[in-house]
């Protein structure tokens, strides 16, 4: 299912870009 494939993309992508955020943010305190 396409629209499923592109879903958990997009999940992961997003998570991946949250984790880089808390990593930024960690280093900024």
């Amino acid at each position: 299912d396409p629209k499923k494939t592109r879903a958990l993309r997009s999940t992961r992508s997003f998570g991946k870009m949250v984790h880089y955020r808390n990593i930024s943010e960690a280093r900024v305190k």
